[in-house]
């Protein structure tokens, strides 16, 4: 089909276009292939060497005769040169595909020296970190043995640190280098897009080698300046300052060029595709905060303040040591620390005369007036004893002071002179600093970096005298900040600078006795009222104080806390005399003293002063120790509101126990005096705590956290100011609901007795008195003159207990357990009475008179073991008198109207006798007069004599105020429809009606 249409053949290429063929045999350029192959000079001398030179000269002509057709990177022969015609040359598909192959192994070859160059800076960048990690390692292996021994020969690795700040800059700048090669490389070009995912791998690798290097020579700064600290800094070398200047100015412009530059990439950087369906959350597991990723966010600088922070860091300990042997190395307080001394009583510390501001601001021996020797046994009394004076000695400070200034002059000026560091730590708080421009370097030989010299860099000519002073202060005052924990250090523990202990140092403070730590606290407050030490070092002083303590108080409640609780497992709560006739249980006794090192330290707390002390700028260090009165406070609280809660809970259960098994005076010990006396405790701590624990803002100027923390210079972050107010709001409101549970328990405690005596007395009068005739007796009998036996057994059942159980009370306790067993008897007698509604004749109700009077009898009488204010505290209560004006009201039987002489004969025989005289009698009683009853003595008249109830006018008008006053007339047994009154005129006759 196909020849049918175009002929047997097709026509040549030429006469498509119209145009003449050009057939030769000759490439259109001239290759020079003289250098391209060399023979070898070894044995393998068939093996052709290929120069790389000759190669690249020879891809070059080829370039000119043939061209690069994309996409798919074909060759072709290059016609320019032979204008339209069609050329041809017969080899030129063969040479095409060798410069294809050709340029194809050239890429291949750029592509791998791209990654031989990378992949060697990555292993030198490793080898970098791996020597920084070992000069890091032993700078702190010398800091850690400087910790423990001082040494004046100290080498620090930071005379290298210039040298090393050039390492690192060489390092941290591989990356840009990669990118210049590719950029420059045009055998790279076209793999770009190929390389896209492997450089970014490249990249972060990078980015994660400079972190990494970047924090290990940031931590050689760091610690080295740790161990520079505890040379002898009169024997430093001009040379080291310069070094240790330098290098620190260097490597703070590599932080800043490297946080610059990682904030830059984060817009660029390429994207690794991931696989994982949370990708986006890889940064928030633990990989991701425990590798050098992140390292990019965490690395800072090391600014000169930051410098001099460490430099006073570590030499505070320095000052620490001196001021340790100024205190604890003194041979009186020794000889008197290794005798026996008496046990010192929380309970008279701090002394009530010891308030806020109660000792002279300056009790120094040039200001004397004559009341400072006075003011100085004061303070050094600790209990009976008197601890050392150290104030006529010189204070061991002075001199190392003036070391520091002299020494900090010296290296600030090295600074000032040599660096930058000074001009942008301080134009940088008028926002004027500009950013510093990082050139990055190549490697520097060896030589090159020991040719470095001091730059010639002036400010203003010379260092401004006020910068320096401002300087200064801010090292001392940081120096002093860092003193007292470093003091306390060397107290806990002596090794530093000592050696081996000897049996005539002190030993660990905490060992030691309660008597000697606060021996040496008075001390300690002595040199701090007599300005022996600066105002910074002052503070620090009195926060030592305060710590020491509270480290005795907190050490000694342990103890007694422990034996508090192993006694509440196995006290049978006997009764222990506290004098003053005052009793306790032995556990209530142990709580109670576990209390007085706790309230000890409040009292401390709350009265202690402030110091007035120059405050800081925004940039200045603070020298004051921040919250240093809640930092003993809550601890304190936290202790006592342990120590109510267990309290609470023996009291509580033993209570319950004790009332449960009826054994009264145990019951009565703990209800009456232990639950008292915790209730008490607790009251009180709540009142010392109130001051510091009401105040919800910590800003306010009231009373509170509040004002205590604005006295302690500007606070570090108000959030944690925040919290610590809560919190002590909170422990204050944990102790007011303890002390509100203890109260109720007391107040239950009580009901549950009085509950419980009632149910004793029920269920005592339902046995064991008599009911039925024998209350009904004939009133011509005659009258009973002894009490029942019933009555005797009642006492000795319920109320000999009680009085028993209270005997190791005090009068108020008594009392009130008394009352509450009398109450409770008497008034359920007189319920069972009413209940059982039992009658009484005269004769009866003259026997319960008796048995009435024993009670009364035995309480006032030795048999009960009361004293007497009990006694007549207790005959006072209104239920005797109810119970009096019961048996009066019982006494006064009503009368029966005159009979006829057929029923004379019938009355006699009655067992209830008439009276006469009914109108004379009537007369001359009245209303007022009481005329309803009969003495309570039981003497009858001539009437009485005979037989007949007669009306008595010595009657008590509290008969009228009785409880059921009804009730008990209708238990006579002569009780009418109608009570008449003895007055004629208020009782009508009928035929009046």
């Amino acid at each position: 089909m196909a020849e049918s249409i175009v002929g047997p053949r097709l026509p040549p290429l030429q006469a498509l276009h119209n145009q003449s063929a050009i057939e030769t045999d000759e490439l259109p350029i001239t290759i020079e292939t003289g250098g391209l192959f060399s023979p070898a000079s070894t044995a393998r001398s068939s093996i052709p060497v290929v120069h790389v030179e000759d190669v690249e000269e020879n891809v070059n002509h080829l370039k000119k005769s043939f061209d690069v057709i994309n996409p798919g990177q074909y060759v072709n022969v290059h016609t320019k040169r032979y204008s339209s015609s069609f050329v041809h040359y017969k080899h030129s598909v063969d040479l095409a595909q060798h410069y294809s192959d050709v340029r194809k192994l050239m890429i291949n070859r750029a592509r791998l020296l791209l990654m031989q160059d990378y992949c060697s800076r990555i292993l030198d960048a490793t080898d970098f970190i791996q020597n920084l990690q070992e000069i890091a390692h032993q700078e702190y292996h010398t800091w850690c043995q400087l910790n423990t021994t001082t040494s004046n020969s100290v080498a620090t690795k930071l005379e290298f640190l210039v040298s090393i700040c050039d390492d690192l800059r060489t390092h941290t700048n591989h990356w840009n280098l990669i990118k210049q090669r590719i950029h420059t490389d045009k055998r790279i070009k076209p793999l770009l897009p190929v390389l896209c995912q492997e450089l970014e791998l490249v990249r972060v690798t990078f980015q994660q080698l400079g972190a990494s290097a970047i924090w290990w020579v940031g931590r050689i700064v760091r610690t080295g300046l740790q161990v520079f600290a505890h040379t002898d800094l009169n024997k430093v070398s001009q040379d080291l300052l310069f070094t240790i200047a330098r290098g620190v100015e260097e490597f703070n412009s590599l932080v800043q060029h490297y946080n610059g530059l990682c904030r830059t990439r984060e817009s660029y950087r390429f994207v690794v595709p991931s696989t994982s369906k949370c990708a986006g959350f890889r940064k928030l597991g633990p990989t991701f905060y425990n590798s050098v990723h992140d390292y990019g966010e965490k690395l800072k600088t090391v600014p000169i303040l930051k410098v001099l922070s460490i430099l006073a860091n570590e030499r505070s300990r320095h000052a620490a040591k001196l001021t340790f042997t100024f205190f604890a190395g003194n041979k009186e307080f020794l000889a008197m620390a290794n005798t026996k001394l008496p046990n010192f009583d929380w309970q008279t510390y701090p002394r009530d005369d010891k308030v806020k501001g109660s000792y002279p601001s300056n009790t120094s021996d040039y200001h004397s007036d004559g009341s400072v020797g006075s003011v100085t046994s004061e303070i050094l009394r600790v209990g009976e004893i008197r601890a050392p004076d150290l104030s006529q000695e010189m204070s061991p400070v002075v001199d190392f002071a003036s070391r520091e200034e002299v020494f900090l002059s010296k290296f600030l000026a090295t600074v000032a002179s040599s660096t930058n560091l000074l001009r942008k730590t301080y134009s940088s708080k008028d926002g004027t600093a500009s950013p510093a421009k990082v050139h990055l370097r190549g490697r520097k030989s060896r030589g090159e970096r020991k040719s470095s010299k001091p730059k010639s860099v002036h400010w203003g000519d010379s260092m401004d005298s006020n910068t320096k002073q401002q300087l200064i202060s801010k090292y001392m005052d940081h120096l002093w900040q860092n003193f007292g924990g470093r003091l306390l250090e060397m107290l806990n523990s002596q090794a530093w600078g000592v050696g081996y202990s000897t049996m005539d140092d002190l030993g660990h403070v905490e060992l030691c006795a309660n008597t000697v730590i606060m021996m040496l606290v008075q001390m300690v407050e002595l040199v701090c009222v007599k300005d022996m030490f600066a105002a910074g070092a002052v503070v620090s002083l009195q926060s030592l104080s305060r710590q020491l303590h509270a480290a005795a108080t907190i050490g000694d409640w342990d103890t007694g806390f422990c034996e508090a609780l192993a006694s509440s497992v196995t006290d049978k709560c006997l009764p222990l005399s506290m004098g003053a006739g005052e009793h306790r249980t032995k556990t209530a006794m142990l709580f109670q003293e576990a209390f007085h090192p706790l309230v000890s330290l409040l009292m401390s707390a709350e009265q202690q002063p402030v110091l007035k002390s120059p405050s800081r700028g925004k940039s200045g260090l603070p020298v004051y120790p921040r919250n240093a009165v809640v930092t003993v406070t809550i601890p304190a609280l936290a202790r006592l509101l342990t120590t109510l809660n267990s309290a609470l809970q023996w009291s509580h259960t033993k209570t319950l126990q004790f009332l449960a098994s009826w054994s009264i005076g145990a019951f009565l010990l703990i209800t009456q005096s232990d639950l008292k006396t915790l209730t008490d405790t607790a009251l009180r701590v709540l009142k010392l705590a109130q001051p510091l624990c009401t105040t919800t803002d910590c800003s306010s100027a009231g009373p509170g956290l509040g004002s205590i923390l604005s006295g302690m210079g500007p606070p570090s972050t108000g959030t944690q100011d925040i919290q610590l107010n809560n919190r002590l709001n909170q422990l204050w409101h944990l102790l007011n609901g303890v002390t509100s549970k203890l109260h109720n328990l007391s107040s239950t405690s009580s009901k549950l007795f009085g509950q419980d005596c009632t149910r004793m007395s029920t269920e005592y009068w339902q046995q064991a008195m008599p009911v039925g005739k024998v209350w009904k007796r004939r009133s011509n009998q005659d009258y009973p003159t002894e009490p029942n036996a019933y009555v005797e057994s009642a006492v000795e059942t319920i109320l000999e207990p009680v009085t028993d159980g209270v005997s190791k009370l005090k009068t108020a306790a008594q009392i009130s357990a008394v009352t509450v067993a009398v109450v409770s008897m008497l008034e359920a007698w007189m319920n069972h009475i009413l209940k059982e509604k039992i009658k009484f004749s005269l004769f009866g109700a003259h026997q319960l008179h008796l048995d009435f009077n024993y009670i009364r009898q035995w309480i006032s009488s030795d048999m009960s073991g009361l004293s007497q204010g009990t006694q007549q505290s207790v005959l006072s209560l209104d239920v005797l008198k109810h119970m009096e004006g019961a048996v009066q009201l019982l006494k006064q039987q009503p009368r029966r109207r005159h009979k006829s002489r057929r029923d004379f004969k019938d009355d006699c025989c009655s067992e209830y006798s008439t009276s006469t005289n009914v109108g004379s009698e009537s007369r001359r009683n009245s209303l007022l007069g009481n005329s309803l009853f009969v003495s309570s003595d039981g003497a009858a008249s001539s009437s009485e004599a005979s037989g007949s109830d007669i009306l008595d006018t010595n009657i008590d008008d509290e008969a009228y105020l009785i409880p059921k006053r009804d009730e008990w007339l209708a238990l006579r047994v002569h009780a009418g429809s109608r009570w008449k009154l003895p007055l004629g005129c208020l009782n009508p006759q009928p035929h009046e009606t």
